[in-house]
């Protein structure tokens, strides 16, 4: 069964919190520049590594919810974790109102999909 917005936005929450600290470290040791690197690099290893071969970050643990391909409902592969990623990052960091939307489109989604999972294929589902 699919997960509602609440449990979504919790997972996100936890696994911001735990990427507060080691964001923070990197940023300050790389500067400006390489620090934004650094920590771009650090969240997409977390979070493609994290759903690819768990199909949890630590935020899905704690909100019980799992990270599944749409199509098969089986394991998502890196790809689709990469392609995840990437669609949710750039609707958010360079579009505003196309990453408003993703965020907000599982309120009226049949299948509580954001913008992101339809694009990657992915679906995010209640694990308890």
């Amino acid at each position: 069964m699919a997960t509602g917005w609440w449990q979504r936005a919790g997972a996100t929450l936890v696994d911001n919190l735990v990427l507060l600290v080691p964001d923070l470290i990197l940023d300050l040791i790389g500067g400006r520049g390489p620090g934004t690197v650094l920590v771009l690099v650090l969240n997409v290893l977390y979070l493609t590594l994290m759903i690819s071969r768990r199909g949890q970050t630590v935020g899905n643990m704690a909100v019980g919810t799992r990270v599944i391909d749409a199509n098969t409902g089986g394991p998502v592969t890196a790809g689709k974790a990469v392609v995840r990623w990437l669609s949710e990052t750039i609707l958010i960091l360079l579009f505003f109102i196309p990453g408003l939307l993703d965020i907000l489109w599982p309120l009226w989604d049949r299948q509580n999909q954001t913008l992101h999972d339809k694009m990657a294929g992915t679906l995010v589902v209640r694990t308890r």
